[in-house]
């Protein structure tokens, strides 16, 4: 089984997954942190966020998908967070075409081989990290994107609402009926 949380930035991803660490390893699904990924890329000193470039993108959407020759994962990070960022910065003239283009192919490859996105929507103020972005219309534009491409690429997803307990269960829910 692969799993993935998929939201903007500071809807609580990463203390979802934290959350259900344990759980997940007691039904033998590792957790795998792909936030650590762009944490990894900034404290390199390369520009993430609205700043990152062709080469950030590719580091970030790299990482997501070495993971898809292995089974029984549990991401806090999906591929299409990965388009939905890439697809901003291309608006933006942030990266190129083609690297708009190898995002696309990459998402529209490999998002049919997750068994279960968990949508996360922004609910709660975000937490200031010093790592990810604090501008809301920022935020909302990501979470606009995700929400879109769920939609339209036909994605099997489920919407997770409520505090980090109450959607943790709503997630050990919806596993344990799919293992």
């Amino acid at each position: 089984m692969r799993f993935a949380l998929t939201g903007s930035h500071g809807v609580g991803k990463t203390s979802i997954i934290s959350e259900l660490d344990d759980w997940l390893s007691d039904k033998g699904i590792k957790c795998i942190y792909n936030s650590s990924s762009a944490r990894k890329v900034k404290k390199s000193g390369m520009a993430i966020n609205d700043d990152g470039n062709d080469m950030v993108q590719t580091i970030i959407a790299a990482s997501h998908i070495s993971h898809f020759s292995e089974d029984n994962w549990f991401a806090d990070r999906c591929l299409l967070d990965c388009y939905a960022y890439g697809k901003h910065l291309f608006t933006h003239d942030k990266v190129s075409n083609e690297c708009n283009k190898m995002l696309s192919k990459l998402t529209y490859t490999f998002l049919q081989k997750y068994d279960k996105i968990f949508y996360i929507p922004i609910e709660f103020e975000m937490v200031k990290d010093g790592v990810r972005k604090e501008d809301t219309e920022f935020q909302n534009n990501i979470d606009m994107l995700i929400k879109t491409y769920l939609d339209q690429l036909n994605i099997n997803y489920e919407t997770i609402t409520g505090s980090v307990e109450e959607r943790c269960e709503k997630i050990k829910s919806v596993i344990q009926n799919l293992c």
